[in-house]
């Protein structure tokens, strides 16, 4: 018995899922493999450049 192995593609985005294409593109890479989409609750763009200085990082 031969074992097919499967793709897992992971796709992730700063403007959360409802942002504009991440679906589509979930649905097009989805012939490639097994999708998992990683992205925030609510809109994070830009927050790579937020310097953090009043919290805790964790």
């Amino acid at each position: 018995m031969t074992k097919r192995l499967t793709r897992e593609i992971l796709i992730t985005h700063d403007d959360s899922a409802y942002g504009i294409g991440i679906l589509e593109l979930a649905y097009a890479g989805s012939e490639f493999g097994e999708i998992r989409i990683l992205d925030p609750e609510a809109e994070e763009s830009s927050m790579g450049e937020v310097v953090t200085a009043t919290r805790p990082l964790s």
